[in-house]
């Protein structure tokens, strides 16, 4: 099962959410055995993206989200539902008026909670 955002997810929530909000990091490290790049995930917030430093401005580090974060950053009550004999997720967020806004569903609880976040993002809910 997916743990966190992917690294187009990611690229994506760094230009909505808060970059403290992360709790995990996407760093390009050195594959020596296929001499080249790949992104490696690492706990934690990296100091070059606290620090607005030369590796995060050049995108070899990205912050990245875990579920638990995702579900902090979605305001008010949040339903977050599964079927595994249907293998899908979807993520309901529910306001204090009672109003309800459901997330596409996704085959895993990380994308339900993005396409949230993202539905939220251009309802201007999303209290930052």
């Amino acid at each position: 099962m997916k743990n966190y955002t992917d690294i187009n997810q990611s690229k994506k929530l760094a230009e909505i959410l808060p970059l403290e909000s992360a709790d995990m990091t996407w760093e390009q490290v050195a594959d020596s055995l296929e001499q080249s790049f790949v992104w490696k995930p690492t706990i934690g917030l990296n100091s070059a993206i606290k620090n607005n430093s030369f590796s995060y401005r050049n995108n070899y580090i990205l912050p990245c989200w875990s579920l638990a974060t995702l579900l902090n950053v979605i305001p008010e009550e949040v339903h977050l539902d599964g079927s595994s004999k249907q293998s899908y997720w979807y993520c309901e967020y529910v306001d204090s008026n009672c109003k309800s806004y459901t997330g596409e569903s996704a085959d895993n609880p990380i994308d339900a909670c993005y396409n949230l976040i993202l539905k939220l993002y251009e309802l201007n809910l999303l209290e930052l």
